[in-house]
């Protein structure tokens, strides 16, 4: 696959998983299946729906039924870890707007689309040592981060809901991850449970559970 087209179906993923209003993302998934390896996602198209912001509110937000939190997954020291992402992102000049957290899914996926798309830029200048840099920045991405637990997610929202757009979106990220690793010879690290009082999110939403107003 080309880092064009990688981009592209990270990019469209992230939409599929951060707020993109439903009209929009029907769009950008149409979009994406001009690329005979993203005709997959093509089966998504008529699942999207207007409801699709209220499923998002209560698979992710709210009692929070699947974390999109990174920190949610694995076992590490929030603080740490989290400064590591950020220092990822700043590296190759990535900034996280609107009050989301750099370890939210979405902005995960973004980040890859983000390097896909300036490996593709920087081979297609011939600056084949700045494209290197890139995908070395991508592989800490990947085999620190969103490989280690972005699968585990997949499988948590497919245990968690019935709703079918949510399954075959969650099993489209699993296939295109696992192409991914699979096209570099990466290996994800492992990805242990957190425990409790290490630090790892509960399942929680910061920007979902304020109280509701009393009748």
């Amino acid at each position: 696959m080309s880092p064009l087209v990688r981009a592209e179906g990270y990019r469209v993923l992230a939409r599929c998983f951060g707020e993109a209003p439903a009209e929009e993302l029907r769009e950008d998934l149409l979009a994406a299946t001009e690329a005979p390896e993203l005709t997959e996602l093509a089966a998504l198209v008529p699942l999207v729906n207007d409801e699709l912001p209220e499923d998002r509110v209560a698979l992710f937000g709210r009692g929070v039924l699947v974390s999109p939190y990174e920190n949610g997954w694995i076992r590490a020291v929030p603080g740490v870890h989290l400064g590591q992402l950020a220092t990822l992102y700043e590296l190759f000049g990535a900034r996280v707007s609107g009050g989301e957290r750099v370890d939210h899914l979405s902005t995960e996926l973004e980040f890859a689309a983000l390097l896909s798309l300036k490996e593709a830029i920087l081979d297609h200048s011939g600056d084949s040592e700045g494209a290197a840099r890139v995908r070395a920045g991508r592989k800490v991405l990947m085999e620190e981060h969103l490989g280690r637990w972005a699968p585990r997610f997949c499988e948590g929202l497919k245990r968690a809901t019935d709703l079918t757009f949510w399954h075959m979106a969650a099993e489209a990220l699993d296939r295109f991850l696992e192409l991914d690793f699979v096209d570099h010879g990466w290996v994800p690290g492992v990805a242990q449970d957190p425990l409790p009082g290490e630090g790892a999110d509960p399942l929680t939403c910061p920007h979902a559970c304020e109280a509701e107003p009393e009748a």
